[in-house]
């Protein structure tokens, strides 16, 4: 079979969910609120799981912010299901390009509204997350 194109991958693909698997956020007790935005450096972990029955994916975004008022950890997970052809035979490099350009712009609105959500309401004011621009996150394994 020849190598599938990622114009023909991507039209083969249609997300079916995103879901929060993991929101938690845990308040340093002497963290002192500021009223300065807070610069943090979030710590990004992605996974690719093919399902069993090879006819889709799932990729999870795994967020982890230490900051001075505490630690936030955010896992969204979203759903793909591939028309036409197995998964496993797709390979590991169609699915990255797939999750570098595509699946993580889909993901990141929700890992923003979701830590918002939670810091306000734990450390009483919302970590906002900048703005990223497609290509600014990615990443080079499956299981990073």
């Amino acid at each position: 079979m020849a190598e599938l194109s990622f114009e023909d991958f991507l039209g083969r693909c249609s997300l079916t969910s995103i879901a929060q698997l993991e929101l938690s956020a845990k308040r340093t007790l002497d963290a002192e609120k500021s009223a300065e935005a807070e610069v943090v450096d979030p710590d990004f972990g992605m996974d690719i799981d093919l399902r069993q029955s090879d006819d889709g994916f799932r990729v999870r975004l795994i967020t982890r912010i230490e900051s001075p008022r505490g630690v936030i950890v955010s896992n969204i997970g979203a759903d793909y299901q591939v028309e036409g052809i197995s998964v496993r035979a797709i390979g590991t490099s169609r699915i990255l390009e797939f999750v570098n350009t595509v699946a993580i712009m889909q993901i990141i609105p929700y890992t923003r509204q979701s830590i918002a959500d939670i810091t306000s309401r734990v450390f009483d004011t919302p970590l906002l997350m900048p703005l990223l621009q497609n290509g600014e996150l990615t990443f080079s394994g499956a299981n990073e």
